[in-house]
Order: C-alpha cells, then sequence, then structure tokens
C-alpha cells in the first residue's frame, strides 16, 4: 500500500520519491478570465503580496522530512499530520499530533505500524487512520493503541470523514480509472460506488451541504488539468464548478459551507485558492515560490491549515563507466527532469528562476560537453505540458518534440527546433482530445504518444513530418510510457491494472493487430528501453523496496537480472549491475553518461489566517 499512498499524494512539484509535477503556466486568456470571475488583477500577483501572506501565516512544525495532510481537531487546539520521517516501517507513514500554537510534535501511531491519518474522530479522542499493511480503515487513539477496527479497502485511498464518523469518502481504482464512493464505518457493505462516470474522481470531501460530495475530476491520471464538481444526491450528477484553469487537488469546504479551499497551479505555481460560493468567484490566497497543498479548515472558519513544499534540484552528470559524476548546474535557480538527447550531449530540462520563483519552470537547453545553457525555449503563446515524459529529441539532435497547449486549451504535439528563437513551433497533431508523452523513433520517421479522454489513454503513431495517425494499442483503458525498438516499428507499452501492477506489451506500428501481452499485472513491468538487438525489453521492477532493472525476452519466458539500485544514496545513480547485466550496458547507457537530478525536498504544517485575507483582498 506504500505505492497506493505515493500516488495519492500527487499534488503539482514533487512531495515524494514518486514525483508528480503538472505546471501549467499563466497566460493572457487566463487572466482575463479571472477578470470575468471578479477576481482583482492585483490576485495574480504584486510586489508586496508575499510580505502580506507572511503577516497572516504561522508556521506550526519545524525541522526537514515530508509532512503531509494536516487536520485541525474538533477544537482547533491540536493539528494532526502524517509524515514518512517518523520511523516505524521502512518507507512507512507515521501519524504526529502538534499544538495548532505551536509547540513540540508528539508521535502517536506504534512504530510497528505503518499508518496515515484521515480525520479526527468526533469526539477529538482520537483519529481516524488507514493501516498500510491491512488497508483497513482504524480508529487510533491518541495514547497510540488501535481502539477499533473497520472495513477494509483494496486498490483504494480514503480521503475524508463525515462529520459524524460514520461514513468515509475513499476512491478505488478500477482497472481504467479512480470512482469515488463511499465506506460505512459499521457496515460491513464495503465500497459503493456512488456514480460511476469516464472521468477519473481523484481528491475531495464531503460538503457543501449535507449528502453532497466535492471531487477533482481528471480525463486521465496525467491530464495537465481537473475540474472541481459537487455531486448531488437528489440529482444523481456531478456540477462543475466555475474556476479558473488548472490542475486542482484536495478541496475541503469550510464547516458553514461557504467557502472551499483547494490547491491549484492555475497561476502557473501550486498555491492555495477559495472559493466563495455565495459570490461564485475563485480568489487566489498564497503566492510563494514553493508549492502549497492539502488545505484544511479550522473548527471557526477563520483558518486554513496547509502543507508547503520547498526543494532544491541541480543538474548532474554520471560516467556510469567510470562511476564519477560532476555537477551540470548549480546556483540560486531550481533544476530538474532532465531529457537528455541520445548522444549525450544534450540535455533539456525544467529551471524555475530564483528571480521568478512563483512563476512555472520553464524548459532549457543545455551543452553537456561545455555546460552552455540556452533558452527558455520559444514557443509562442503555447504552454509547455511539463507532466511525466514531457519531451523527446530527434535522433540528429535538432529538435524536440513535446505536448503544447493552445489559449483555447487545446493540447497537442508539436515539433520545435533546438535553437527555437523566432522559428515557429510545428504543429502535428490536429484531432480532438489530449496528446502526451511524445516520443521520436530512432530512424526519425515517426512519433509515438498517448490520447487521452473519458479515462482513457491509448497509443497512437504519427509520421513526423504530421499526417495520418493510427493506433496502435488494443483499446485496452489505460495505456502507457511507449518505448521504442530498434527496428523503429515495434514499442513497448503498460496497461495499467491496479497500484503498482502493469501488464507489459509490445505491438507493431505496422502490424497492430499483432500486439501481444509480455508480462502479466503482478508486478510495476515498466519499460525503459530495449537490448540493442531488439529482442529483449528492459524492464523496471520492485524487489524487496529496490528498484531493479530485468531483460525480459518477448514472449516473457526468459527474465534475465541486469542490476538494482544501490543500497546507500551515495552510491547513487550507479547500478549494482548482475553478472549477466553487463551485456546490457550500452543499451541502458549508449553514450556512456546519465544526467540526472539531485537535490533535496522538505515540507512543514502552516496556518493562514484566510478570512481576514480575503476580507484584504475583497476590499482592494
Amino acid at each position: 500500500m506504500n505505492g497506493l499512498r505515493g500516488i495519492r499524494r500527487g499534488h503539482g512539484r514533487s512531495i515524494n520519491l514518486k514525483r508528480a509535477y503538472a505546471t501549467i503556466p499563466p497566460s493572457l486568456p487566463l487572466l482575463l478570465a479571472g477578470l470575468a470571475l471578479g477576481i482583482p488583477p492585483a490576485l495574480f500577483g504584486c510586489g508586496n503580496e508575499r510580505s502580506v501572506h507572511t503577516q497572516m501565516e504561522t508556521r506550526v512544525t519545524q525541522g526537514e522530512g515530508l509532512k503531509s495532510y494536516p487536520r485541525f481537531s474538533p477544537d482547533g487546539s491540536l493539528i494532526a499530520y502524517s509524515t514518512k520521517e517518523g520511523g516505524g516501517q521502512k518507507g512507512g507513514w507515521a501519524v504526529y499530533v502538534v499544538p495548532s500554537k505551536g509547540g513540540d510534535s508528539k508521535r502517536v501511531s506504534p512504530d510497528s505500524l505503518s499508518e496515515y491519518a484521515i480525520d479526527w474522530a468526533p469526539d477529538g479522542k482520537g483519529l481516524f487512520v488507514f493501516d498500510d499493511a491491512t488497508s483497513q480503515l482504524c480508529r487510533l487513539g491518541l495514547d497510540g493503541a488501535i481502539t477499533e477496527r473497520y472495513q477494509a479497502l483494496e486498490d483504494g485511498y480514503v480521503e475524508d470523514a463525515s462529520p459524524d464518523g460514520n461514513e468515509f469518502l475513499a476512491f478505488r481504482f478500477t482497472g481504467v480509472g479512480y470512482d469515488v464512493g463511499i465506506l460505512k464505518r459499521d457496515a460491513g457493505t464495503g465500497f459503493a460506488s456512488i456514480s460511476e462516470t469516464p472521468e477519473w474522481e481523484r481528491y475531495g470531501s464531503f460538503g457543501p451541504n449535507p449528502g453532497e460530495i466535492t471531487v477533482c475530476q481528471l480525463a486521465t491520471d496525467s491530464s495537465p488539468t481537473s475540474t472541481i464538481a459537487i455531486w448531488s444526491p437528489t440529482m444523481n450528477t456531478f456540477t462543475p464548478l466555475t474556476i479558473p484553469r488548472g490542475r486542482h487537488t484536495t478541496p475541503t469546504w469550510s464547516t458553514d459551507g461557504r467557502y472551499l479551499a483547494y490547491s491549484s497551479d492555475a497561476s502557473g505555481n501550486r498555491d492555495l485558492w477559495v472559493y466563495e460560493r455565495e459570490a461564485g468567484r475563485a480568489i487566489q490566497v498564497t503566492k510563494t515560490p514553493e508549492d502549497e497543498n492539502e488545505p484544511h479548515w479550522s473548527p471557526d472558519g477563520s483558518s486554513v491549515t496547509f502543507s508547503r513544499v520547498s526543494s532544491t534540484s541541480h543538474l548532474f552528470v554520471a560516467d556510469m563507466q567510470a562511476r564519477t559524476k560532476r555537477p551540470l548546474t548549480q546556483g540560486a535557480d531550481w533544476d530538474g527532469r532532465p531529457m537528455s538527447s541520445r548522444d549525450g550531449k544534450w540535455v533539456a530540462f525544467l529551471r524555475r528562476s530564483s528571480t521568478e520563483a512563483s512563476n512555472p519552470p520553464k524548459i532549457y537547453v543545455m551543452s553537456v560537453v561545455d555546460s552552455v545553457v540556452s533558452g527558455p525555449l520559444d514557443v509562442g503563446d503555447l504552454e509547455p505540458q511539463t507532466d511525466r515524459r514531457y519531451l523527446s529529441w530527434s535522433p540528429d539532435d535538432r529538435e524536440l518534440v513535446l505536448a503544447l497547449a493552445d489559449p483555447n486549451g487545446n493540447i497537442d504535439i508539436y515539433r520545435v527546433a533546438r535553437e527555437s528563437e523566432g522559428a515557429s513551433p510545428n504543429r502535428v497533431t490536429i484531432d480532438p482530445g489530449v496528446e502526451a508523452e511524445p516520443t521520436w523513433s530512432p530512424d526519425g520517421n515517426s512519433i509515438a504518444y498517448l490520447r487521452m479522454g473519458e479515462g482513457e489513454s491509448e497509443i497512437w503513431v504519427i509520421p513526423a513530418h504530421g499526417g495520418i495517425a493510427h493506433i496502435v494499442s488494443q483499446s485496452q483503458g489505460r495505456c502507457e510510457g511507449p518505448v521504442w525498438a530498434p527496428d523503429s516499428d515495434h514499442l513497448a507499452y503498460q496497461v495499467a491494472h491496479g497500484l503498482m501492477r502493469y501488464e507489459l506489451w509490445v505491438t507493431s506500428t505496422t502490424r497492430p493487430e499483432e500486439a501481444h501481452r509480455v508480462l502479466p499485472e503482478s508486478d510495476a513491468n515498466w519499460a525503459v528501453g530495449w537490448s540493442q538487438d531488439g529482442k529483449e525489453i528492459l524492464v523496471t521492477r520492485v524487489n524487496a523496496k529496490r528498484y531493479g532493472i530485468d531483460a525480459v525476452t518477448l514472449d516473457g519466458k526468459n527474465v534475465v537480472p541486469v542490476g538494482q539500485e544501490p543500497l546507500d544514496k551515495a552510491d547513487r545513480p550507479f547500478m549494482v549491475m548482475s553478472p549477466q547485466g553487463e551485456r546490457y550496458f550500452k543499451a541502458l547507457y549508449p553514450s556512456g553518461l546519465r544526467i540526472y537530478a539531485d537535490g533535496e525536498t522538505h515540507s512543514n504544517i502552516f496556518i493562514l489566517r484566510v478570512r481576514d485575507l480575503l476580507s484584504g483582498k475583497i476590499a482592494s
């Protein structure tokens, strides 16, 4: 279940090792949309805004580590939160409580268990938690004792408890997406889906009215945008809220149902927003270089507690044969998500400037030989979509292919010259839908990509200069991660069937009807490359909580261990190669180099006096 919790935690930039990305730059249409919603222009950023926020903030926790999902107690005197830095099972969760006025944190979950907090019990004497080992809802006393055990939920997670503590808002993976449903505390009926929709439902809370539920809906899990919608039990439908476009997460209502706090990247960075229900407008209440996530209202509705994530990141290049490494970037800027060319001479990456830290990262290009950086990439009025594997290099290193959104929100695949200044991006795809994860074939003639919509994603291929696209996966629901074989005909890809459970498939672009399954859904099975002769697929898998790479024949019958990640972080990124694995070295590292990002990520818990801030913003 640890893998599940990592997926639940994805809110824009990462707050754990699994990382989730989704940042959407601001644009003039967004500003106009904000004005149409009644948002003052100052709310999109002004010189003294950070200082105003700071005056109304209280930092509750200190130190390093990742602290997530803070929850006010019913009387507002305590805040519970979950962390992965609190001991217990390796990589497990621990629950802490801290006075809301600040002070020492106290661990309340046992060292022997991995648990995360959902919400406080109504009497304030304990917490509803989810036990990783048993996938079971429990009540945890403040003395660390599990006093009650309720229902189990496989392939899902729990997000909120009803005010009376009798129902829990849960999300379960169906094999092709997530559905929202209810778990009753004292009934053995299991997960009861509220409404099956083609969209993915992720993150949510009870409210604003009794019986209503508010959730985030996405086309697929990797969609760059989402909507926030309210489900009505009388109408049995979802009604979306009119808020600025972005990828929204963790909506939560104040106890009086007047205000909805949520996290969003609508302004370019991940900040907190508040939707005023009566006025029907959304107001940005934080604007900082960090990411703000997971708001939760105080009982009196005056404040929200939230998690603020700060991180550092720079690029490094490693000689994988000599086992040496050196920095490529340094300084105050945040540099991450490197995507190197096949020959290792160039690398594209995301940079968040320290002087414009509250703005989204931009794509830059660097020569690895002399560390000369150029950029940012000139894409005109289009917006790069930088989640997941966001771009791919042409075989000759002269162009990049990536997904770009136009001012109307349409997302297509474009080719962009490496020396992009003054050159217009060339559009490759024109069909309806959301396109993502483009990857250029080794011969340069084709581009494979994901087409997403109605909760599904499939693998498509199109000529590199545009033309007629055709599907090469088998309408399997959730396909991901296409990886080209050396022959520029075959592709390996994954089909998701559960959390950390992926089937491995192979298909042919000229004979897609011959697509077949290579490995079942018993493991992660994530394709990362091919052997040089194209007879084996290199697959990332998990063994004893360590990532490793295996070489698998196309019939799935023969599996050769290639290597594992080292136990000591200081030895990364060098793999511990198996005796048989040496012959795959050139396939893994064609240039002999690996370019990677490294840094530190921390988060702490804060309180923001939202009502005071809203009064000032509305008055302005």
